[in-house]
């Protein structure tokens, strides 16, 4: 299990919760969050109505998303599609002023305070010789029927080495210290971007942004591809996270607060329990011999099994 303090949820309405008060050494009072957003032609209608709402509580409130925001219609290559936006976050003039850069995939729900809550936790907890936490995300959920996992990774000990893999179980209204976590709700402070693309020469003060030959590396941040080992899929998000934490930065997950993944069905914490209690119940029964009979309308019903 990754390194957990407890962090109960800031009560709505505290003036801690909507007034920040930066560190000294922070060149602008107010603190700029962009918004990023992978958009395809289509957004989910529940996503479109939580940035609505999003973007009205954070303006009587805080203000925070006036730094702006980038949207971009991207393909298959996820990958290619948040580097652009990141490239976009750091070079466009026009949000300079912006500490924070926060991911939020279109196929995503979230609570209204939900950006003022993981600002609160970040310049609030200190994250080692880096000051303040500077990459945090909210609890989600990955996978689908099949496999339904938590967006919280810890690294385990295999054939190959240290692994991240899923964790299995995670406290609640707790902040972790992970391996990785996902892209779909990422924040990220402007100084990690920056960090990270400085040349790359094999230590935590150097980056990504040179190939081990001295050439510009195509993707500093977020890269797909695999182990090299095991010739498993890598994703972007976890690639970008093990990058972070190469640099020296931790990454943080706050299970106090959660966003909801838009499948067919939503995968969240009620879902999250129902796939658990279908497993618990289909070994019982394969142990015992007997059929599984799931409510029709679960999302985890299971193809020939009534």
């Amino acid at each position: 299990m990754p390194n957990t303090m407890e962090v109960p949820k800031p009560e709505p309405g505290s003036p801690a919760l909507h007034i920040y008060n930066p560190p000294v050494d922070q060149a602008h009072p107010l603190v700029g969050v962009v918004v990023a957003t992978l958009h395809p032609d289509l957004v989910d209608g529940k996503f479109f109505e939580s940035w609505n709402f999003l973007r009205q509580y954070d303006h009587a409130h805080c203000n925070h998303t006036a730094a702006g925001s980038a949207v971009l219609a991207t393909g298959p290559r996820v990958a290619q599609g948040r580097t652009d936006l990141v490239r976009a976050y750091l070079e466009d003039p026009g949000m300079a002023s912006a500490e924070w850069l926060w991911c939020i995939d279109s196929d995503m729900t979230f609570d209204e305070d939900m950006l003022c809550t993981l600002l609160e936790i970040a310049y609030t907890h200190a994250d080692g010789p880096n000051g303040h936490i500077k990459v945090i995300a909210p609890l989600c959920f990955a996978g689908g029927k099949s496999r339904m996992y938590p967006t919280i990774f810890e690294e385990v000990q295999t054939d190959y080495g240290l692994q991240p893999q899923p964790v299995s179980d995670f406290p609640e209204n707790a902040l972790l210290n992970c391996a990785a976590t996902g892209g779909a709700g990422l924040l990220v402070h402007r100084s990690v971007f920056e960090h990270m693309a400085r040349p790359y020469n094999g230590t935590a003060a150097g980056g990504f942004g040179t190939l081990t030959d001295g050439r510009p590396a195509p993707y500093p941040w977020f890269v797909e591809g695999h182990n090299n080992q095991t010739g498993i899929p890598v994703g972007e998000d976890v690639a970008f996270c093990v990058r972070a934490r190469a640099c020296g930065y931790g990454i943080w997950v706050y299970t106090g607060i959660e966003m909801g993944h838009r499948k067919h069905y939503e995968l969240n914490s009620q879902t999250w329990r129902e796939y658990n209690d279908r497993n618990q119940q289909l070994g019982e029964s394969l142990r015992q011999g007997r059929e599984l009979i799931l409510p029709n309308d679960s999302p985890f019903s299971i193809p020939g099994v009534t």
